[in-house]
This record gives structure tokens, C-alpha cells and sequence, in this order.
């Protein structure tokens, strides 16, 4: 196997499986009772299905953010990029991580008293603290 190939494989696991895939499904389960399979068909459709079916189609186009473009046109293909950079990054995954953060380990210690902005803050600037060391 070559070491791109590898490391490819590794980054579409972990782009794909977050905490919402450990969590997810259990609770999927537990809440379509008897019709649990009806419910992990529907999820496994959805979920890995359309993942890979982007992957591929992403592929198919020729790889790159150029070819997207390429098919699209280049203002159409420079809208859904930048939305779709936006979307995994700023707008959704950025709050959600401190959000999520906020909500595993200051509620249950301390309940609403301490400001989720403040929190918020700080937990960015230990992040960014972090991240450049």
C-alpha cells in the first residue's frame, strides 16, 4: 500500500467519524425500537452512502477544487466551495466543538454559571495556544 494511500484513508476516517457516529447510532437504535433495522438502513444510507457517493463524484470530476468549477462553472463552483469550506469549518464545526465542550464539562461541574461566551473565548484561545506550538 503506498503511504499516500494510507494517509488519504486516515483523513477520510477521521473527516467522517466524529463523535455524532459513536453517539448516533446507539441512540438511533434505542429510539426506532422494534424497527431498529429500518432505522440502521436508513442510517447507513444517509450517513455512509452519500458520504462516499461525494467522494466519488468528487473524484469523478478530477479531484481538485478546479475541476469542480470546471463542471459547474467558476462562479458556481467558487459559491459551493467556499460554502462547503464554511460550512465544515466556521460556520458549524468551530461552535459545535466549543459547544459541545461547554456542555460535557462546565454544566455538570457547575451548572449555568459560568458565561458560555467567556468559555467560549478561552476555550479558543487554549485551542489556538495549542495549535501553534
Amino acid at each position: 500500500m503506498k503511504k499516500d494511500t494510507l494517509i488519504t484513508g486516515l483523513a477520510l476516517f477521521a473527516m467522517f467519524f466524529g463523535a455524532g457516529n459513536l453517539i448516533f447510532p446507539p441512540f438511533l437504535g434505542m429510539e426506532s425500537g422494534t424497527d431498529w433495522v429500518i432505522g440502521f438502513l436508513c442510517f447507513i444510507l444517509i450517513d455512509v452512502a452519500l458520504s462516499c457517493l461525494g467522494i466519488f463524484a468528487l473524484n469523478a470530476a478530477g479531484g481538485a477544487n478546479a475541476a469542480v468549477e470546471g463542471s459547474l462553472g467558476r462562479v458556481p463552483g467558487l459559491v459551493l466551495n467556499t460554502a462547503v469550506i464554511l460550512c465544515t469549518g466556521m460556520i458549524i464545526a468551530e461552535p459545535r466543538t466549543a459547544a459541545t465542550t461547554y456542555e460535557m464539562s462546565m454544566i455538570p461541574l457547575f451548572g449555568d454559571s459560568v458565561n458560555m461566551l467567556a468559555f467560549s473565548a478561552l476555550f479558543f484561545a487554549v485551542v489556538l495556544a495549542l495549535s501553534i506550538r
